[in-house]
């Protein structure tokens, strides 16, 4: 008798155990209780300060759109070069020091600047040059990396804007495969020598 009850607790167990998400379907995400609490999602409203050895996309042109300076001439490469050049921009970094070379004024002090604020800053110092310059400016070495598998796969991806959000870095890579476990995805923030 105490050897059935035996077998009918560890079939019960058993039968429990396999039955979880973590182990018959361990890759699907937002498979939750209905009474769990979900919150929203909030833009963020802190912009990112520029710092030194940041790459920096930048470029000046009229309030009319015309390149005002970095979009070369036709000789080398042709107009698509040209082109992309004037839609990306011409690419600087931050010196350790915080200043950027840029043409025409010389190094400028930028870190500690937002991108809004150096935007700012720029036109004012090109005022002095062109007649109502616009300045377009994005830091160019934001990545997020994203570890799968254990970190036996790795991507990095760009960060194009403030607000990426986790599953979309996830998508970007692919999304989670059949041997992924999304109940032990993990999010470290900040600067990985610093304080993670």
């Amino acid at each position: 008798m105490k050897n059935k009850y035996i077998v009918i607790i560890i079939i019960l167990l058993v039968t429990v155990t396999f039955n979880s998400c973590k182990t018959l379907s361990p890759s699907e995400m937002f498979e939750v209780d209905d009474a769990y609490p979900v919150s929203s999602f909030e833009a963020s409203k802190k912009e990112y300060v520029i710092k030194p050895y940041d790459k920096i996309s930048f470029r000046v042109v009229s309030n009319i759109g015309e390149s005002l300076f970095g979009t070369g001439n036709n000789q080398n490469g042709g107009n698509s070069m040209n082109n992309n050049r004037n839609q990306q921009g011409m690419e600087f970094a931050v010196e350790f020091d915080g200043l950027i070379k840029l043409p025409i004024l010389g190094r400028v002090p930028i870190s500690g600047k937002t991108v809004r604020e150096a935007e700012e800053y720029l036109e004012d110092l090109y005022a002095d040059y062109y007649v109502d310059p616009f300045v377009l400016m994005e830091v160019t070495n934001r990545k997020v990396m994203v570890f799968m598998n254990s970190g036996t796969n790795a991507s990095i991806i760009e960060m194009p804007t403030e607000n990426l959000t986790l599953i979309e870095a996830i998508a970007q890579t692919g999304g989670l495969t059949d041997i992924s476990k999304s109940y032990r995805i993990k999010l470290i923030r900040g600067d990985l020598t610093e304080n993670p």
